[in-house]
């Protein structure tokens, strides 16, 4: 899987030590696996196949329980009927918010650091009202190239 070398450099310019990476390594962590577009989790495949090499780390007794387990084709299995049809940014947002938003993003980095210190943190851009617009809003108006929040820097509301 051949890619612009530039392009995968632009995935994350805040990341300076994935900048340095040599353009094989690049290729190997984001392209492994992501030859099949069609996979209803293709945008989050680099994601789970990264998080799957934490098996290593248990005992010998949970591997074994776990070893005909397939989380992937659980959720799979598990999205809306009409997952496949949707806009693939669509997708991946769904992937986001559904799966990871409340059991890792918001607990792992969120309340539980910020309960660890007594803070009450407040998420604005969580509030029912602003996802269920933001839901709405076209694909073609929240990117624009790989520049996220392109309606918001539109309306001034991110830097």
């Amino acid at each position: 899987m051949a890619h612009d070398p530039l392009l995968l450099r632009r995935l994350y310019p805040y990341l300076p030590r994935l900048q340095g990476q040599s353009q094989k390594y690049l290729e190997a962590f984001f392209g492994a696996g992501l030859g099949d577009t069609a996979d209803p989790l293709f945008s989050h495949l680099p994601r789970f196949r990264t998080t799957s090499g934490a098996k290593m780390f248990y005992s010998r007794g949970l591997r074994e329980t776990l070893r005909d387990y397939d989380a992937l084709a659980d959720l799979r299995a598990g999205l809306p009927e009409e997952f496949a049809r949707w806009h693939p940014l669509s997708q991946a947002q769904y992937l986001e918010t559904a799966f990871l938003l409340p059991g890792y993003i918001l607990s792992s980095q969120g309340d539980r650091m910020a309960m660890a210190h007594g803070v009450e943190g407040r998420f604005p851009f969580l509030d029912h009202r602003v996802v269920e617009l933001a839901a709405r809003i076209p694909p073609r108006m929240k990117l624009k190239g790989l520049r996220e929040k392109h309606i918001l820097r539109r309306a001034n509301l991110v830097v």
